[in-house]
């Protein structure tokens, strides 16, 4: 009965450790890092009283951000649920996610935040991802990528999304021109979230905005049904965002990049424009995080895209140029 009982706490003692998470203050927002799924949450911080708001749905942790790896061949759910290995940490100014796939692709990704001019440089309201993949096939692949943002803000109110040319979106939408869109906003009216589309190769390229349970689908659903609510058989009026990157050709042991810009705002401010990118020498924020342990991996595969891959060259960084949204 004893030896029964120490291999039962055993038991649950590995699952909290397992379901362990970590979390950080940056300025007035608050990261957690959630281990058991390689996923995070992101919260604004109230400055007047310290209260906590979900900036993306809390509902489920493993799925309120979520990012597909697109090869020539094959789809990967970047997830611990679809068996992707991998590691995260916190770095002085944000946080690092690293994943593995075995004979295929490292893939750091290395989120910074950043305060926008006129701000005090701790007052962060600005969170730039840059993702570094690694080919670690054979020969060379076309790599794409795909992220889900299971934003919430815009649902408390009539207008779910904004653009600068959709000043009001209630309906499912797709977007092949995002420069000219300029940016995705998701608003409660006193917070909102933004994701900015500079004039960049390795910015997204397309985006859709639809629910959650659609876009979540491990394919490349590049170009939805448009017009229809945010509603299905599974969940009503949840709306996210879709984005897509282009398809870069890597060689073996080469890198291709991409980019992401986000930027915050609270009690009813617009938040800060991305409106320029300029190349130049890409860096990693330190410390980079070692090589997570794969030989037990299982990943989940879909294959096909309905689109044909773009081949682009990838050395670059992007130290943003930033305005206010008007």
């Amino acid at each position: 009965m004893k030896k029964k009982l120490t291999i039962i706490l055993c038991f649950f003692v590995s699952l909290l450790a397992f379901a362990a998470q970590q979390e950080k203050r940056f300025g007035n927002l608050k990261v957690v890092l959630h281990d058991v799924s390689l996923t995070h949450s992101l919260y604004f911080i109230d400055a007047q009283t310290e209260k906590t708001f979900p900036i993306f749905d809390t509902i489920d942790a493993s799925s309120n951000n979520r990012f597909y790896l697109q090869t020539d061949l094959m789809m990967y759910s970047l997830a611990k649920s679809s068996g992707v290995l991998g590691s995260q940490q916190f770095t002085e100014n944000g946080f690092q996610v690293l994943y593995e796939i075995k004979d295929i692709a490292t893939i750091l990704f290395d989120y910074v935040f950043s305060a926008s001019p006129g701000r005090n440089a701790d007052d962060f309201d600005l969170l730039s991802l840059s993702v570094h993949l690694v080919n670690k096939a054979k020969k060379s692949q076309n790599f794409a990528l795909k992220a889900v943002f299971d934003t919430h803000l815009g649902e408390k109110t009539q207008t779910h999304f904004s653009t600068q040319l959709e000043p009001l979106i209630k309906t499912e939408m797709n977007f092949s021109r995002l420069v000219e869109e300029g940016w995705i906003k998701s608003s409660d009216g006193l917070r909102s979230i933004q994701f900015n589309f500079p004039e960049s190769a390795f910015s997204p390229s397309h985006a859709r905005l639809a629910n959650k349970d659609f876009v979540l689908a491990q394919t490349w659903d590049i170009n939805g049904l448009t017009g229809r609510s945010f509603n299905s058989v599974y969940s009503y009026n949840n709306s996210a965002v879709a984005l897509y990157w282009a398809a870069q050709k890597t060689d073996p042991e080469k890198t291709a990049l991409f980019q992401l810009s986000l930027s915050f705002a609270q009690d009813g401010l617009d938040p800060y424009r991305v409106v320029s990118a300029k190349v130049e020498n890409q860096k990693i924020s330190e410390p980079v995080l070692e090589k997570p342990s794969l030989d037990t991996t299982i990943i989940e595969e879909k294959s096909g895209l309905e689109e044909p891959l773009d081949d682009l060259s990838v050395q670059a960084e992007n130290p943003y140029a930033y305005t206010k949204s008007i």
